[in-house]
């Protein structure tokens, strides 16, 4: 009885680790301007829309350390842009103008989605009272929460939209899991678009 107990308790706990394990960033939708002859990018200001400053330095930052591994010469705003407040549109434009800026991107968080649940014992509880519903519950393991993210960028010059992309990434225990997962998948497909260069070598 004791086995049985224990495999009830254990058996979720290694499934939900395998299903985080696994965790990988999935697009329900990428769309580029078929127009935009402006080809790879070169000077990306990077904007995170955070309210956590943490959250908004670590997402620039990683961002543009992996985009400088491409040659593109992308800038954290937090770095040139400091502050916890909303950006004036007149600050952005002159610091895009001064530093030369041909793109802008925009990354913010549009929704949290719970992806459900699952039981690991029958659903019927007949019998079994308030006590054995109340010990099954314990069985029952969430399978956790998508983080929905839009990333949009834009011709810094005109302003206009020339690139978007609507993804989900499974919340793993803080902001950085997320976006770990998130960034790679982003740049992958900012390449497949040549939006930027791949890596050489």
């Amino acid at each position: 009885m004791k086995e049985e107990r224990w495999f009830y308790w254990f058996f979720p706990a290694i499934c939900l680790l395998f299903l985080n394990t696994c965790a990988t960033t999935q697009f329900n939708s990428v769309w580029k301007d078929k127009a935009y002859q402006g080809g790879p990018l070169k000077e990306v200001l990077i904007i995170g829309v955070a309210k956590k400053p943490a959250v908004r330095t670590y997402f620039e930052e990683t961002f543009a350390q992996r985009l400088k591994i491409r040659g593109v010469d992308a800038i954290p705003s937090n770095i040139v842009l400091p502050g916890s407040e909303m950006l004036k549109k007149e600050t952005i434009i002159r610091k895009v103008n001064e530093l030369k800026i041909d793109s802008v991107l925009v990354t913010k968080l549009v929704d949290v989605k719970d992806v459900g649940t699952y039981e690991t014992s029958p659903a019927s509880v007949s019998g079994t009272g308030y006590y054995g519903y109340y010990s099954r519950s314990y069985q029952t393991v969430s399978l956790g929460r998508n983080i929905v993210l839009i990333t949009r960028i834009f011709d810094a010059k005109s302003e206009k939209l020339i690139w978007s992309a609507l993804s989900e990434t499974v919340l793993e225990g803080n902001p950085e899991s997320v976006l770990d997962s998130f960034i790679p998948a982003i740049i992958q497909q900012m390449e497949e678009a040549k939006l930027i260069p791949g890596i050489k070598g």
